[in-house]
């Protein structure tokens, strides 16, 4: 082993090798820095190092078997070793490593001290950028498109959220502004971006005309309006083209990855696009069963035109897990959902749908730890998602003992992104509940009423202060409110049980548990962990009922 060490440093096989290595590094560099200068293509990266390395396995074996000599280049095996001159091409390597040493370090130093303490304005050229993409206006004849605007939104913000250099407003904040009266430059100032888009979709028959334009919140300064005329089944292209007149408007230099994620659609078939965009305008409307079982066929219609439609997948499961929580608890509608998430998943393992939808249907089956840990892993990918910081909350109350503090954060966090959600202000006040801050959860019933005046959800959420404040009777008078234009769940069946347990009327507490469970109650650690269900907790005839529901 020495003896080749020997050889490989006689050679200068070592010194080339050091040499070729500093060379390599500062090519890279200069490579680094001309890319984006002259608008390199990303494979022209990966190029120079793939020449770089077959370089340098030229440069080692040339170095082994070939000797410089004062007649020229010749084979090592043809140099009498008494005339052999690699000890002064090896001085003369130092000379140049020495030399390519010292530019290296030159480099490091005005990239590291003299290039990093560049002006302030020279840095703001080259600083990441904002955009908010404002909810674009429905202007079909009949303005019952949109579901249809909304995705156009939607899909727009989605390929412009993924390009590095662009900071996007997530929809769901903009989602406020949707009919605000303040002006588009107001709008942008008050999201803190440098620039909005509004536009406009016009949808008839299988025409579509989608209109938007770019402003400068700083001045003011309007871009002229871009205008779309194409048929119905080139919207993706259209989506594609306004998002690169943004890109290319605001002078940002994207990757071959990022072009990707522009030219990229979740489906080609648009007639299962639009399924998709009108089941999800309805899904989250869960407590309404005629809107749940409309978001069902048109998830199921958008699968019958593309079987491989992934986030189309997710959706129905997301549907069966609301359908088998508040309307009919049929065991299959979990089992049916779990096939459609591992279907979605094995298409698309990092689908954020598909596993919004793991920690739904791990909440129907009543293991909130586990949905919790599900939406932390959303909100961790997807901060400005209100939807699933809205479902943490819920789960992290529900958990048992409650994390009714972690879940207040996870609502307040929700409601600085979506303070126009109002569902929000049901599960803040419910976690404020379980803190027993009861004026604070009235403050929060308040603002949800002044949202969503006619919501079943205002009854529900006083019905949860008036039990933890042991006023049962008007806890069931407003949960006879709640359940007046829906049929009772399992879960109002089981409030009300705890009422009626809690007042000594075990008898209709039993009657009660029996239709819950019936429907598929099963969330016995919150049962058992609720004082109120005590009394009812001590006959002998509740144990019967759980063998009898096969709970025990």
């Amino acid at each position: 082993m020495a003896s080749i060490w020997r050889e490989l440093k006689r050679r200068n096989v070592v010194r080339v090798s050091v040499a070729y290595a500093i060379v390599s590094w500062l090519i890279l560099q200069l490579t680094d820095v001309l890319m984006p200068l002259l608008s390199l293509p990303e494979w022209v990266g990966r190029f120079v190092i793939l020449l770089l390395v077959i370089g340098f396995l030229l440069a080692l074996i040339l170095s082994w078997a070939y000797e410089l000599t004062p007649e020229g280049i010749k084979k090592e095996k043809d140099v009498d070793r008494s005339e052999s001159v690699t000890h002064l091409t090896g001085r003369k390597l130092d000379f140049a490593i020495i030399g390519l040493m010292a530019a290296a370090i030159i480099y490091l130093v005005l990239d590291n001290y003299v290039l990093e303490q560049a002006p302030l304005d020279a840095v703001e050229e080259v600083s990441e950028k904002s955009i908010a993409v404002l909810p674009f206006d429905d202007l079909s004849q009949a303005g019952d498109q949109e579901y249809f605007s909304d995705g156009m939104t939607e899909e727009i913000i989605t390929k412009l959220s993924h390009i590095g250099k662009l900071r996007v407003i997530s929809r769901t904040t903009v989602g406020q502004f949707k009919e605000s009266p303040l002006d588009v430059p107001s709008i942008g100032r008050k999201l803190g971006v440098d620039f909005v888009l509004e536009g406009s979709v016009r949808k008839a028959d299988d025409r579509i005309r989608v209109t938007a334009q770019l402003i400068d919140t700083d001045d003011d300064s309007h871009s002229e309006a871009d205008s779309f005329d194409a048929r119905l089944d080139d919207v993706f292209e259209v989506q594609e083209n306004i998002a690169h007149s943004i890109v290319d408007a605001l002078g940002i230099h994207i990757t071959d990855s990022d072009r990707n994620v522009l030219t990229s659609t979740p489906t080609e078939i648009v007639p299962a696009y639009e399924a998709y965009l009108r089941g999800q305008a309805l899904i989250e409307h869960w407590n309404n069963l005629d809107m749940v079982n409309a978001s069902r066929e048109f998830f199921q219609t958008a699968l019958e035109l593309d079987p491989s439609y992934a986030v189309a997948m997710a959706g129905l499961a997301s549907v069966e897990a609301q359908t088998y929580r508040n309307h009919d608890s049929d065991p299959t509608r979990l089992e049916r959902a779990d096939e459609l998430l591992d279907a979605a998943q094995a298409l698309d393992p990092y689908l954020v749908r598909a596993i919004v939808g793991r920690g739904e249907v791990a909440a129907m089956r009543y293991d909130y730890p586990r949905a919790s840990a599900q939406f932390r892993k959303v909100v961790e990918l997807e901060p400005d998602n209100y939807f699933v910081w809205d479902l943490l909350c819920w789960s992290l109350t529900y958990e048992t003992p409650s994390r009714a503090k972690e879940a207040e954060e996870a609502c307040r966090e929700g409601l600085k992104i979506a303070p126009s959600y109002g569902e929000f202000y049901y599960h803040l006040a419910r976690a404020l509940t379980v803190q027993a801050r009861y004026d604070e959860a009235s403050e929060a019933i308040t603002q949800l009423e002044s949202m969503w005046p006619s919501s079943s959800l205002i009854a529900m959420s006083r019905t949860w202060v008036e039990l933890a404040q042991g006023n049962y009777g008007e806890a069931l008078e407003y949960l006879d409110k709640s359940e007046s234009e829906d049929s009772p769940t399992s879960l109002t069946l089981a409030v009300r049980a705890s009422a009626h347990s809690a007042m000594n009327n075990t008898a209709e507490a039993l009657k009660l548990m029996d239709q819950a469970m019936a429907l598929g109650f099963k969330d016995l650690a919150w049962l058992r962990g609720n004082a109120d269900f005590e009394p009812l907790l001590k006959l002998p005839e509740f144990g019967e009922l759980l063998v009898k529901h096969g709970l025990e």
